[in-house]
């Protein structure tokens, strides 16, 4: 069933959201990220999409303080967050950049003791990779690195999680799995989830709700049905060159 996303003022009265008012990350040559508005309630997935060069990794990028935005807020549970990322992070929020994000010379299972990860928890969740739980991340096959990162991403203390490029790379069986799991954690832990993509489907398959960025600025803001109808014109007008 889809979750209707009402207004910030909305979500922040649920006290564990994520609000997001007027973001803008100028870099100077034309692009960035302008005004940007999103509210994500407890329990909610929202796709970020378009193309390369819209402001989609701009967007968690100055949500999660790894870029000092020129304007705007950002608010967890109805605090307002700011400074380093470590320091967002004590705000219950976790990001999972590009790329992956595990220390590749420690094994996957140091990995989850680090942050403070139950290996039960986390292999109930990828049952696959208990066999690999002492191999160091960096020999893990890519898709593999992936799972652990977003599981981990997913099972730390957060109230918000912020995935960038979820299934950048990845088989289609491997993104069916991410997004079911992503799907499912959102709701049993009451996470509000901020998912950047490039492919509607992953959209279709996760989100609640879709947003659309062109140049840097919020073109479209749809319900899970709005994009099922929408989903052919969306694609080839913002996601291809």
């Amino acid at each position: 069933m889809t979750r209707e996303l009402t207004s910030p003022t909305a979500v922040t009265a649920e006290r564990s959201g994520l609000v997001v008012e007027g973001l803008t990350v100028d870099y100077g040559n034309g692009s960035g990220l302008w005004d940007f508005d999103l509210a994500v309630a407890p329990g909610q997935v929202v796709c970020v999409i378009g193309r390369n060069g819209a402001g989609k990794s701009s967007a968690l990028l100055g949500i999660s303080g790894f870029v000092t935005p020129d304007s705007g807020t950002v608010s967890v549970g109805g605090h307002r967050i700011t400074g380093a990322p470590f320091k967002r992070c004590r705000e219950h929020l976790s990001l999972v950049v590009k790329g992956r994000s595990l220390f590749g010379s420690l094994t996957l299972a140091e990995n989850l003791a680090l942050a403070k990860i139950d290996p039960a928890e986390f292999f109930g969740l990828f049952p696959q990779l208990e066999a690999r739980r002492d191999v160091p991340a960096g020999h893990l096959s890519g898709g593999q690195q992936q799972l652990a990162a977003v599981g981990r991403a997913l099972l730390r203390d957060v109230r918000v999680v912020l995935l960038d490029e979820l299934t950048f790379g990845l088989s289609p069986a491997v993104r069916s799995l991410i997004a079911r799991v992503v799907r499912a954690e959102a709701t049993r832990r009451d996470l509000a989830v901020v998912v950047v993509e490039q492919h509607v489907e992953t959209a279709l398959a996760i989100a609640d709700r879709t947003v659309v960025l062109s140049e840097g600025r919020t073109v479209l803001d749809l319900s899970g049905d709005q994009l099922a109808v929408d989903a052919d014109h969306i694609e080839s007008t913002y996601l291809h060159p």
